[in-house]
């Protein structure tokens, strides 16, 4: 797909887009219009943050996997260039023997509180299970459960932490993480409608927001033949507000991740 244009061309278009057409005094170019220069220029700054918005709220996704370690619980598995783990998929068969490991050694423990009295009779044994026993019984199950299920996987962006501990080591442990869409302003493409519409809308929201907070908060400019042009800066504040409100309305338009590609 066709990037959205050079530095200079994204600076022309993006001063055309919020109202700032040919003016390089409240809009200036950078010294090196052929970089970005963030502590130069509002549009260079507008841009760099459109970036990042874009890049957080679209990023790409992909696929890795690491390898358990024996007694290791906590993992940092990101490749370079991976911004945050997503989703972390924990073999069942993993799950399994791990709660073949614990299962049999906490019911051991408890057996005597939940066989309660035990009757032996012309029929046979009878176990009479206290049914506060039986409760707790299916409550401490149900936890081991949910805990060696999926959910036994806790992720704090780029750590993962396996409960319990795996006992073994070599088994394969898949995730899916998310990286930026675009390394650079220069890089950023129309393969997506909604991602190209909404770099525009950060980018605009930034630079008005700049203009009716710095210079352009001036309502009344004379000139020195007496004439006087008023500035609405309260429409701009508006309609930076607006291209804000605009840029999260398209990320509910934004397809889920594993669609995108």
């Amino acid at each position: 797909m066709p990037v959205l244009g050079t530095l200079p061309e994204l600076r022309a278009q993006l001063r055309l887009r919020a109202g700032f057409l040919n003016d390089t005094v409240l809009m200036p170019d950078p010294a090196d219009p052929a970089v970005l220069s963030p502590g130069e220029s509002p549009l260079d700054i507008a841009l760099a943050d459109a970036l990042r918005a874009v890049n957080r709220y679209w990023p790409r996704y992909s696929i890795g996997s690491f390898s358990t370690v024996a007694n290791q619980q906590a993992y940092q598995p990101l490749p370079a260039g991976g911004r945050e783990v997503v989703e972390v998929f924990w073999s069942e068969e993993a799950c399994d023997a791990a709660l073949a490991n614990v299962w049999p050694a906490s019911l051991q423990a408890e057996l005597g509180e939940l066989a309660g009295e035990v009757v032996e009779g012309e029929g046979g044994t009878r176990i009479a299970v206290l049914p506060g026993a039986l409760t707790a019984f299916q409550r401490h199950r149900s936890t081991l459960e949910r805990w060696f299920g999926r959910s036994a996987v806790r992720t704090d962006r780029d750590t993962v932490y396996l409960v319990p501990r795996p006992t073994t080591a070599g088994t394969s442990v898949y995730f899916v993480y998310a990286e930026d869409r675009f390394d650079a302003v220069g890089d950023v493409t129309d393969d997506l409608a909604e991602v190209a519409e909404a770099f525009w809308c950060w980018a605009e929201h930034k630079t008005l927001g700049i203009a009716a907070s710095g210079a352009g908060a001036v309502k009344r400019v004379r000139g020195p033949d007496g004439t006087s042009v008023d500035i609405d800066v309260e429409g701009m504040r508006e309609s930076a507000a607006m291209k804000k409100s605009d840029f999260f309305d398209l990320i509910g338009l934004a397809r889920e991740w594993w669609a995108t590609d």
